[in-house]
């Protein structure tokens, strides 16, 4: 009995000691289960935090697509007003060519027109001196 006793107070020592170091284990697999439920809370939250940045980051993107497409249409429009105004000018330069080809032959007619009446005012000049010595010679015949 004394012997069974012996063996069985060696048992339950042993069986002590299982216990302590099941325990151990037991808070260790504790804290480690700790530590993968902080870091799977972690990961979460940075999984969040980052489709939210992502998000953020999409509606920028949308936003300047929209500005861009705007712009692309405002350039667009502007291309075609600076065409419009370059169909106009190539109108006004030819006008003004034409009217200046107008004005350079009015030109040139006025010129002309000058040149006949000074013509005409040295011929009528030339006639007036005639009449005062046909004048002045009658004149002195009938004296």
């Amino acid at each position: 009995i004394e012997e069974q006793s012996a063996s069985l107070r060696l048992k339950e020592e042993e069986l002590e000691k299982l216990n302590s170091k099941l325990e151990q284990l037991k808070q260790g697999g504790d804290k480690q289960e700790a530590a993968y439920e902080n870091t799977i809370l972690t990961l979460n939250e940075t999984v969040e935090q980052l489709s939210k940045r992502l998000e953020n980051k999409q509606a920028e993107l949308d936003e300047e697509s929209q500005k861009s497409s705007k712009l692309a249409e405002n350039l667009e429009q502007m291309q075609v007003e600076i065409e419009n105004l370059q169909a106009q000018l190539r109108g006004v330069s030819e006008t003004l060519a034409s009217d200046q080809q107008d004005a350079s032959a009015k030109s040139q007619e006025i010129a002309n027109l000058k040149e006949q009446l000074e013509k005409a005012q040295q011929e009528l000049s030339e006639a007036r001196n005639l009449h005062t010595k046909l004048l002045s010679h009658s004149a002195d015949s009938k004296s």
